[in-house]
């Protein structure tokens, strides 16, 4: 029973990895005109795992080094905070194809459609002791982008064998703002004077996209 069930966990993988033979890399990809802040607006996997990072809006700057490498900064909502996360990809023979090693986990980002201008489709997978995921995600230069452009991208994860339920358009639940540290010690100061202890003062976590 349990080689049977590795042989149908093998033959899912090879089916996903065929589905996702489908996409291809943005041709003539160029990294000048794709540099820059995108939204996150919208995201597909079948892993549970793979989704729960991503239950809002958020932003990702993508820089370009000078030999070519790709580094993306993303600031996403965590805990009432904004949580940035740095990761650097080496460049691969493909343009628009880009790699990289975390906790043992091998990571491979891929553009693969954009306009430069308005949206991109950006393919990652992850590959854990041989057994692959993958995140489809929808990215615009604004919070907002053409109705067809998200209705492609549900036909895009639908084409590579994901079910409908697993496509995700991020809601825009509001900014996270910072709060002026003076004026929240002078509310612990009000609250201390009228005699409430330090330990009954809360301060209450921001929630929302992190638009910054």
């Amino acid at each position: 029973m349990k080689g049977l069930m590795l042989a149908l966990g093998f033959l899912v993988a090879l089916c996903t990895l065929c589905a996702q033979a489908k996409l291809s890399v943005q041709p003539n990809f160029n990294p000048d005109k794709f540099a820059g802040k995108w939204f996150g607006l919208a995201v597909a996997s079948e892993s549970p795992e793979v989704r729960s990072k991503y239950w809002s809006v958020f932003t990702s700057d993508f820089t370009f080094t000078d030999n070519g490498n790709l580094k993306v900064e993303t600031t996403k909502p965590k805990n009432g905070r904004c949580k940035k996360e740095t990761t650097t990809y080496t460049k691969t023979d493909t343009p628009g194809r880009y790699t990289t090693e975390d906790k043992g986990v091998k990571v491979t980002l891929e553009v693969t459609e954009t306009d430069y201008t308005e949206y991109a489709y950006i393919r990652t997978n992850y590959r854990r002791r041989e057994v692959p995921d993958f995140l489809l995600s929808l990215f615009g230069r604004t919070l907002e982008v053409d109705p067809e452009t998200y209705l492609r991208f549900k036909e895009i994860a639908e084409d590579i064998g994901l079910d409908i339920g697993n496509v995700f358009h991020l809601p825009p639940t509001g900014r996270t703002l910072e709060v002026d540290p003076e004026k929240y010690l002078r509310f612990k100061a009000l609250a201390e004077d009228i005699g409430l202890d330090i330990g009954n003062v809360i301060h209450l976590p921001q929630t929302g996209q992190c638009i910054l």
